[in-house]
């Protein structure tokens, strides 16, 4: 993830203030969401795949952790705030030592818009993300919320060929045909079978009592073990 702030990135979905530069849903900034809307769960940079989980605490949103979905490193949130208007936060790529000011401003349908700099000013920019989970049950780490795990971040679904789910990973070496991997839907854990593992992907099926989520799976979703 380091190298990618080195590079002017333009995105399909955008946005020039606190507006998206995309049809649809009209944008409405974090202040102004309509009644029963929230942004707590996880979401997805639609560019890089980062996870971004959001809390909401005594009516103040928060963002409590940050994973690069394809190395699953977890990088460090140093802080978070929410000031009324937008959530701002602090973390540290630890494998880089990189640190990135970034906050979340304004929502789209399923897709929020935000901004990030380099601490030390050198760069900066905008991005989006989709939502992958909802609600206080989503997490992309282990956090003690109702002493309820998600697991560990494996990776994420790569592709989808009709039964067939491929996730990928940069930790292919101890899995093994028949092993069970997981997703979470609307914090519903389900499950993968895997059927072919290969050095960086796997086929996976999903487990019969599951069949019913088949429409529900996305490329990009996150998936534990």
């Amino acid at each position: 993830m380091g190298s990618r702030y080195g590079i002017i990135i333009l995105f399909a979905l955008c946005f020039t203030g606190a507006h998206f530069a995309c049809a649809g849903a009209p944008a409405v900034t974090l202040d102004r969401l309509g009644e029963g809307a929230s942004i707590e769960g996880v979401w997805q940079d639609v560019k890089w795949g980062d996870l971004i989980t959001v809390r909401r605490e005594n009516g103040a949103y928060r963002v409590t952790a940050v994973i690069d979905s394809r190395s699953a490193e977890e990088f460090q949130v140093a802080s978070s705030a929410w000031d009324g208007k937008a959530v701002s936060y602090t973390y540290t790529i630890t494998s880089n030592k990189t640190t990135v000011v970034a906050s979340l401003e304004a929502m789209q349908g399923e897709f929020l818009a935000g901004r990030w700099r380099l601490d030390d000013n050198t760069n900066s920019g905008k991005f989006v993300c989709k939502r992958m989970m909802t609600g206080v049950a989503a997490s992309a780490k282990k956090v003690d919320i109702g002493k309820k795990e998600p697991g560990t971040l494996f990776g994420k679904v790569y592709q989808i060929r009709g039964d067939v789910i491929v996730i990928a990973s940069g930790s292919m070496a101890d899995l093994r045909p028949h092993d069970t991997v997981y997703l979470y839907i609307d914090a519903r854990k389900v499950g993968l079978t895997v059927r072919f593992p290969m050095m960086t992907i796997a086929k996976c099926a999903l487990v019969p009592a599951d069949a019913g989520f088949k429409e529900r799976i996305e490329t990009g979703m996150p998936v534990y073990r």
